[in-house]
């Protein structure tokens, strides 16, 4: 057992001390201001100021008022497990993001009107699609900085953190933590607390520490997308020129001013003949063979006669 003799501080208030013999008007849990520091879920805890001998938990009391604070104690038990559930919940419930994202999420609890002493969580989450980045406590409400721990990952996809108030938290829908996350795969990814009595067990309690209430849940869960494709972006076809026409030069033009003369005839009369070469007229080699022919020569005539053809 543990003895704390002349308590002046305690979780609840500095200092505090132990009263002789504390009225039923006063039998809430919370009362028990010098005890609850030393408790802290222990399952045994003796306490002694002055001649006063109390032992809290499965035990006896020993004093002239044992009747009495037994009474409290056992009372403010009962009262606590009698209470409604309280309900804790990821918030927001869904929401969708692109692969990469940052995903914030918000650990709620809903009081249910319950005075609430502290808690610890235990959330499961889709490693293989969030990665856990950090954590802060909404320490505006849980106020009990020795009971708080940060969220923090105990194993590879669950995220644990505990939290305690000084005095009680009350009041309905109050914020618990923050998490961050990063969305790292696609797909749907669920957050959901875990209850696995003596190991991952998400629970909140009384003022006493102790005493449970039994405890609801709600899951959240992120659709996480992939990379938005990039639309295949086509060429737009670079238009092609329309082809010249070819307009056929003017057979025995040889100097392409548009007309054939008589000198142009005999220089194509001399290549026919071999004495000048095919370089003086090729406008005069309409097949393109490399000589001069008897055609070629007439058709030369008839360009001189009657002129070359238009374009």
């Amino acid at each position: 057992m543990m003895t704390i003799a002349g308590i002046r501080h305690s979780a609840l208030g500095s200092p505090a001390k132990l009263q002789r013999c504390p009225s039923t008007g006063s039998g809430r849990a919370g009362y028990f201001i010098g005890i609850w520091a030393a408790t802290v879920r222990a399952e045994l805890v003796q306490a002694r100021a002055g001649d006063f001998h109390w032992t809290v938990g499965r035990a006896t009391l020993a004093s002239s008022c044992s009747v009495a604070v037994l009474s409290i104690w056992l009372g403010a038990a009962s009262l606590a497990a009698a209470q409604p559930p309280v309900t804790v919940s990821v918030v927001a419930a869904t929401q969708a993001v692109d692969i990469g994202a940052a995903v914030e999420v918000e650990v709620r609890l809903n009081t249910a009107g319950n005075d609430v002493g502290g808690g610890g969580v235990f959330l499961d989450y889709d490693e293989t699609r969030l990665r856990f980045e950090s954590g802060s406590l909404a320490t505006e409400v849980w106020t009990a900085a020795f009971l708080n721990s940060a969220p923090r990952e105990v194993q590879g996809g669950v995220v644990s953190f505990s939290v305690g108030a000084n005095p009680a938290a009350f009041g309905g829908d109050l914020p618990v933590a923050t998490l961050a996350f990063t969305a790292i795969g696609t797909g749907s990814a669920v957050l959901d607390f875990l209850f696995n009595p003596g190991a991952e067990d998400t629970m909140f309690t009384a003022v006493d520490l102790s005493t449970e209430f039994a405890t609801r849940s709600a899951s959240g869960t992120v659709t996480i997308n992939g990379p938005v494709p990039t639309a295949t972006q086509i060429p737009a076809p670079t238009p092609t020129a329309a082809p010249t026409a070819i307009v056929p030069a003017c057979s025995g033009d040889c100097s392409s001013d548009g007309s054939v003369t008589v000198d142009e005839i005999l220089a194509l009369v001399g290549i026919g003949l071999g004495s000048v070469d095919l370089s003086a007229c090729l406008q005069g080699d309409v097949n393109e063979d490399g000589e001069i022919t008897v055609d070629e020569i007439l058709t030369a005539v008839r360009h001189a006669l009657n002129g070359c053809p238009p374009g």
